[in-house]
């Protein structure tokens, strides 16, 4: 009810808070609107709120895997910063390190169109998608022979398949290549 918004606007305005959002569940009077008109309340359903929250939460995740990327990228494809590391390996050291440059190269794979559409969400034929992101997930589901039931199961098997590979691949070269 509106009288709620009222009251709510005032507690904002008493605490010095930048912001206040109103979330119901079943919508709001009429009134609510005209009551947080050139305010700093915001009025949201319960669907609107967990959009925003999901996008948020993608969009964090993805953040982190973008400022890996390309040094996950360069690890799995063998640049020749790591190439003296590589050819002071046995042959078995070797074929173990190819293994693991192909796991880490499946999941660059897998990461770079989430990262690519974050980086270029303002332009609207790539821009920010969740279905995309949905679909994304949905092959890596294929890929990995996994289920991701929740966005946070995918984004902790990639972290930890990450951790895994990359602790591998720095202990067998012997050097420290990347925070995770």
């Amino acid at each position: 009810p509106q009288n709620i918004i009222f009251s709510f606007r005032s507690v904002v305005g008493d605490i010095g808070a930048n912001k206040g959002i109103v979330i119901a569940k079943s919508g709001f009077q009429s009134g609510a609107y005209e009551n947080v008109r050139n305010t700093n309340i915001e009025l949201k359903t319960w669907e609107d709120f967990s959009e925003q929250c999901v996008d948020k939460y993608l969009k964090t995740n993805i953040k982190k895997l973008l400022k890996m990327k390309s040094r996950l990228f360069r690890l799995a494809y063998h640049k020749s910063e790591y190439w003296e590391y590589y050819d002071s390996l046995d042959g078995n050291k070797q074929k173990e390190i190819n293994i693991l440059r192909d796991d880490l190269m499946s999941i660059v794979c897998q990461i770079s169109p989430m990262c690519l559409m974050l980086q270029n969400e303002e332009h609207e034929e790539i821009g920010w998608s969740r279905e995309y992101i949905d679909e994304i997930i949905c092959n890596a589901e294929k890929k990995f022979e996994k289920s991701f039931p929740a966005y946070y199961d995918y984004f902790e098997y990639v972290n930890n398949q990450l951790e895994i590979i990359v602790a591998r691949i720095e202990l067998i070269y012997g050097i420290k290549i990347l925070e995770i």
